[in-house]
């Protein structure tokens, strides 16, 4: 075999060699992968902020703080808050809303959406191992105190309204109700909080005075806040 022949071959075997082995070692030129994130991965999404009245309560006896046995007419008007219109449903639904939406935004406890004053009023109920900042909103609903305020008596005394919740509260409980009356003109809420306390079969029992049925008008829309 001549020599010129000879280099060629060998010319040829190296080039051979040289291509398989860049074959070999040549890193993939895929693209990496673009696909979306299996849909069985735990979702990342903020939790629903929205809030629903709670419309279990039920009053369950009316009684007044003299201990005098009160009138049927007047027992007639206590309502329940099933009993309440669409219209004062929808406004408590608003203020609900609108009491979470601050809760949500400020990150802050619910008894700062009130006033001053009423936070002050709150906190005056509590023991003095418990600040108001520790109270979380158990129950809101609307409640058609209307008919009860221009029925209501002075001589009847204080009226305590006992109510039962879904909620299972025990004797000693704390809880502070704050009455919310809605000016429907003025679209004003005006908070009172109310004293109750828990009495031993778990019902919470509400004070009512002469000045809190003052403020509510014939037209009012009344909502209840229960926190503790």
């Amino acid at each position: 075999m001549s020599k010129k022949l000879i280099s060629l071959v060998l010319a040829l075997v190296l080039v051979l060699s040289v291509g398989s082995a860049f074959a070999v070692s040549s890193p993939s030129t895929s693209s990496p992968s673009t696909s979306s994130p299996s849909t069985s991965s735990p979702s990342t999404s903020s939790p629903s902020t929205s809030a629903t009245l709670m419309t279990n309560g039920t009053v369950v006896g009316v009684l007044s703080s003299l201990g005098i046995e009160l009138p049927a007419d007047f027992l007639a008007t206590v309502p329940q808050p099933a009993d309440a219109s669409e219209e004062e449903v929808a406004a408590a639904q608003e203020v609900l809303e609108a009491i979470n939406a601050f809760v949500t935004a400020n990150d802050l406890p619910v008894v700062q959406y009130f006033g001053l004053d009423v936070q002050a009023a709150i906190s005056e109920k509590l023991p003095l191992n418990m600040v108001a900042d520790d109270l979380v909103l158990r129950e809101f609903f609307a409640l058609p105190l209307n008919a009860m305020a221009a029925a209501y008596d002075p001589a009847y005394g204080d009226i305590i309204i006992q109510m039962e919740f879904p909620v299972d509260f025990a004797e000693g409980d704390v809880v502070v109700p704050v009455l919310g009356i809605l000016d429907p003109e003025t679209n004003v809420v005006t908070w009172i909080a109310l004293d109750a306390v828990v009495n031993a079969d778990g019902f919470v029992e509400i004070t009512f005075t002469e000045d809190v049925f003052a403020q509510i008008a014939e037209d009012s829309i009344t909502m209840l806040a229960i926190l503790a």
